[in-house]
């Protein structure tokens, strides 16, 4: 997922790196559609918080929903992924046919399948499998969670 802005996200000083921050919602719930061109900013990330992973590869995005509720991800907190991370079994930013997602991902390779999954009750595990596989990205790893009290 990339923005119109697709520029190096720079260094903001020695204790912070700016981080691109994608005017796209992604979804902790049914999905939120991807917007073709989205609008991009960036967001101070204090370094001691993304230590091991190379600033160039951080993406930011807004959360709007609840079903990541039970892992402390709320509506409206900005997540962090590392677009170089994209194995499954990880809290991760994932495109659906179009839309975009919080899940943790999960695989069975016997199956053929890949399930996400909320940390939210109310929400139960979508399982994807067949030629719908083919419609899923894992865009990246959520490293970063960030929200105001």
């Amino acid at each position: 997922l990339r923005g119109r802005d697709d520029s190096d996200p720079g260094v903001d000083d020695e204790t912070h790196v700016r981080v691109p921050l994608i005017r796209q919602e992604v979804a902790a719930g049914p999905g939120m559609e991807i917007a073709d061109y989205p609008e991009v900013s960036t967001i101070a990330v204090p370094r001691s918080l993304i230590s091991g992973h190379n600033p160039a590869h951080l993406r930011a995005v807004t959360v709007r929903g609840d079903s990541q509720k039970d892992r402390q991800i709320h509506d409206r907190d900005i997540v962090v992924y590392d677009t170089r991370d994209a194995a499954p079994e990880n809290l991760s930013v994932v495109s659906v046919a179009g839309q975009l997602v919080i899940k943790f991902v999960a695989v069975d390779r016997l199956k053929n399948t890949m399930s996400l999954l909320s940390a939210n009750e109310a929400f139960p595990p979508r399982v994807i499998e067949g030629t719908e596989l083919e419609s899923v990205k894992i865009e990246g790893k959520v490293i970063l969670n960030m929200h105001r009290m």
